[in-house]
């Protein structure tokens, strides 16, 4: 069962760093747990929604080494299953296809599983789930998107096992 969004819930846009580390210090263990930093990667676009003077929710896109775009999201538990998520993925779409980006690539880490029917809903195509860590997926944004989906099954098909081998004989190495 879906509630109300809180009264007075302000969208914003293009958050800074002084607003997005204390958001982050201040979230609980168990979300903090479910989640990656949102600043450890190269970010370029961030989105968030304010209740009163506590920011209950943020995401956006981060750029990889490989110039891939991630989405990610984060949201207060106490804010969790009121649609802010949806708010969220709705900003980060919609400066994807200004700046004139094909897709967007998302990751849902397991521990987090009971989030991917709404990731589904919102238009992420599942790719690849990495071991017990991580459901990849893709937000396709135009044809040429929609394409890429069934190029990055097959890349990660064909890469994660290798991945996975070079992982095993660096840690027999040491």
């Amino acid at each position: 069962m879906k509630t109300e969004k809180p009264h007075g819930a302000a969208q914003l846009k293009n958050l800074t760093y002084d607003e997005i580390e204390p958001f982050y210090r201040s979230l609980d263990e168990r979300t903090r747990a479910r989640v990656d930093h949102p600043l450890d990667g190269r970010i370029e676009f961030v989105t968030g929604v304010r209740v009163g003077d506590q920011l209950a929710a943020i995401g956006g896109l981060k750029r990889s080494f490989l110039r891939l775009r991630f989405s990610f999201h984060i949201v207060r538990a106490e804010y969790e299953k009121l649609g802010l998520g949806h708010d969220i993925t709705r900003d980060i779409v919609e400066y994807a296809r200004g700046r004139g980006y094909s897709h967007f690539l998302g990751t849902l880490r397991l521990s987090n599983v009971s989030r991917l029917p709404y990731f589904l809903k919102e238009g992420y195509k599942v790719v690849s789930v990495e071991g017990d860590l991580y459901v990849r997926s893709v937000f396709p944004l135009n044809r040429r998107g929609e394409i890429l989906v069934d190029v990055y099954r097959i890349l990660f098909n064909l890469l994660l096992p290798v991945r996975s081998m070079v992982r095993t004989v660096r840690g027999w190495r040491r």
